[in-house]
């Protein structure tokens, strides 16, 4: 939990500091909300690094406790599962950074293309590139984030796994409804921005489960990853040996009898 919480300060200090400048820099060439819009896309790409960025200390500390011969060097398999909160707690906060950052795209996009329309044209045709804009350049990395999410509670949730997974993507969605009606004046509430949030909820949900299952797959694989890493190249050499003398031993009986 200790270096769970030490990554996330790392990754929401860079975050914020990306955000700040970001802004700074952007504002005298951008307008207000595409500025801030283009600054919380950046602020999110560290985000996406805290899964491995907590890999690397949990690594580097299990070298270090085994070099200094501590009582307890690496952690145990039940020791190297995390807490459900924690879970769901990094779990919304990917799945907001990977949604603003393709929110930023479709900002972009969009402004781009209504450069081109002009009066009464632009009106008219707007809502539909917008709707397909969101459809195909939202949606999709979401959808996508929502299965990583899943997967990664999976492979490191030491229980209710299944509930975080449902708690992190209730909890996205209801936040996104909560703030339509707080939307600038540029971009009003709209009934169909809600109808689109209750359309992605069952994929999430689904991709997330999804996710989640395919982790349990790999939860011990995980484990013998991060004991791997940590061990000398010696010690390695040997699990690796001792690993695949017993698969040998356990199918040789059954390559006899064919």
């Amino acid at each position: 939990m200790k270096l769970f919480v030490f990554a996330l300060v790392i990754v929401c200090g860079i975050a914020a500091a990306l955000y700040g400048v970001g802004f700074l820099t952007l504002s005298p060439f951008l307008e207000q909300s595409d500025a801030l819009g283009a600054s919380k896309a950046l602020a999110g790409l560290p985000v996406l690094s805290f899964p491995k960025l907590l890999e690397v200390l949990e690594q580097r500390e299990g070298r270090k406790n085994l070099a200094d011969r501590k009582w307890t060097p690496i952690y145990t398999f039940r020791g190297f599962q995390i807490a459900w909160p924690l879970m769901a707690l990094y779990g919304w906060l990917l799945l907001f950074a990977v949604d603003t950052i393709s929110d930023a795209f479709v900002i972009g996009v969009d402004s781009a293309i209504a450069a081109g329309f002009e009066g009464d044209v632009k009106e008219n045709v707007r809502g539909v590139y917008e709707l397909a804009l969101i459809l195909l350049v939202n949606f999709p990395p979401t959808i996508l984030c929502a299965y990583y999410v899943g997967r990664w509670i999976g492979t490191r949730c030491s229980s209710r796994g299944m509930a975080a997974v449902l708690l992190v993507m209730i909890s996205y969605i209801a936040f996104n409804l909560a703030i339509y009606p707080l939307a600038p004046p540029e971009e009003p509430w709209e009934p169909s921005s809600q109808l689109l949030n209750f359309i992605l909820l069952p994929f999430l949900i689904c991709a997330g489960l999804l996710g989640y299952w395919r982790g349990q797959k790999y939860k011990l694989a995980k484990y013998l990853h991060y004991l791997l890493a940590v061990l000398p190249a010696e010690t390695r050499d040997t699990v690796v040996s001792l690993a695949f003398d017993e698969a040998q031993r356990i199918a040789s009986p059954v390559t006899e009898r064919k």
